[in-house]
């Protein structure tokens, strides 16, 4: 019931507040700048193949706008909010690679740059050349002429609607975060379920068949390794030039890209900071009428406020409720993932015991009928029979490791 009453009550703030901006506040810009949300893609390959783990920054005037690292096909898309249409660099860094640097770029919303990296230090700089800045800082100056009369009767209702929208924004906030702790703790509980369900199964069976540890083949792997690098050896002069011919060939394509990207961006720019420019004016003769009706309509909403500010913290404090059940579910979790691990080792290296009994038994089985059939020299046969029994013993000894093993995991998880 109280969980109803608070979405009312937020809801009904919300409805006036809507209101009451839609039909009072036409607020002036007091920032020309045209504001978007852009989206681009990066494609980043090594000697035509993929690089992974590539870091890639959009930055402007020392401000981070984006960044992301490429996935596994060479992939990145960073989304920048609030774009300003101004130059930005656009930055690749990843250890063992060459610095790629490309600036005075103007973001478009969809464009797709791809650079080829070359292994080494030092920085490749790119730079592109636009001339917006001077633009805007024209369009800039003639609506700041204009606003300075708009702003001196809006002071005031700016000030109480933008306390409003904080408040109901922090009550909306404190349901959701709430709404979705409650709904990850159920989650976290059915997966632990889950798990446990799991874990009894594993237990059951590897149970029944107890216990060892698993013997890394060294040999085959220090083989394989010294290969490799004989291979890498025999590749690093082809791939290092052939990287810098890529890296040339990207690098070019680029900037061809971000040139007209750019030449567009500044166009559409211009255009959208002439139509504000005219807007602004129209927003100035409406915002000499408003300001009566705007401390009546604050008045109303400090009022409100507080109604929402008593819901928020109820909101709250139901959060606060749902995280700590969130966390002993995950606690609870974590714990039967870790014993279901154990088991699973155990299992395997039991498998693996099992498979290397049944083949001393079939030697055994083989031997035993040599000796029933007088084929065999004695002494031949003693000492094939010592071999079966030292590696039997060893398997023994295995598997009571594994018992041992299995033990202290029911004891450490109390199980």
């Amino acid at each position: 019931m109280k969980k109803r009453y608070i979405t009312l009550l937020i809801a009904g703030a919300l409805v006036s507040t809507n209101a009451f901006a839609a039909n009072n506040l036409n607020q002036p810009t007091t920032n020309t700048t045209v504001l978007s949300s852009v989206n681009v893609g990066v494609q980043v390959t090594y000697l035509g193949e993929p690089l992974s783990g590539v870091a890639v920054s959009i930055s402007q005037e020392g401000k981070s706008l984006g960044s992301a690292s490429s996935d596994n096909k060479g992939e990145v898309k960073i989304a920048v909010s609030d774009y300003n249409n101004r130059p930005v660099i656009l930055e690749l860094k990843k250890d063992g690679y060459q610095t790629q640097i490309m600036t005075g770029m103007l973001l478009r919303n969809g464009s797709k740059y791809e650079f080829s990296m070359v292994k080494g230090s030092g920085t490749i700089t790119t730079e592109i050349s636009t001339g917006i800045e001077k633009t805007e800082e024209k369009i800039q100056s003639q609506i700041e002429k204009s606003e300075g009369n708009t702003e001196k009767y809006l002071s005031e209702t700016e000030k109480a609607q933008a306390e409003k929208e904080q408040r109901e924004k922090q009550a909306q906030d404190a349901a959701k975060d709430r709404e979705r702790l409650e709904k990850e703790a159920a989650e976290k509980e059915k997966q632990t379920q889950q798990t446990l369900k799991e874990t009894e199964e594993i237990a059951t069976e590897t149970e029944k068949q107890v216990e060892g540890t698993v013997k890394e083949k060294e040999a085959e792997m220090k083989q394989r390794e010294q290969q490799e690098k004989e291979r890498l050896k025999r590749l690093e002069e082809l791939e290092k030039e052939q990287a810098q011919e890529k890296a040339a060939e990207a690098a070019a394509e680029a900037k061809k890209q971000a040139e007209k990207d750019s030449n567009k961006v500044e166009k559409k720019a211009t255009e959208e900071a002439e139509k504000k420019k005219e807007d602004q004016k129209k927003k100035e003769a409406e915002a000499k009428s408003q300001n009566k009706e705007a401390d009546k309509e604050a008045d109303k909403a400090k009022k409100e406020a507080k109604e929402e500010e008593k819901a928020k913290k109820e909101a709250e404090k139901k959060a606060k409720e749902a995280e700590k059940a969130q966390k002993e579910a995950e606690k609870a979790q974590k714990a039967e993932e870790k014993y279901k691990k154990e088991l699973e080792s155990i299992k395997k290296s039991q498998e693996k015991i099992d498979k290397s009994r049944e083949s001393l038994k079939k030697d055994q089985d083989k031997l035993d009928k040599k000796i029933e059939k007088g084929k065999i020299d004695v002494s031949k046969a003693k000492e094939e029979q010592a071999k079966l029994k030292t590696n039997n013993t060893k398997l023994d000894e295995q598997e009571a490791k594994l018992e041992k093993k299995l033990k202290s995991a029911k004891k450490k998880y109390k199980k």
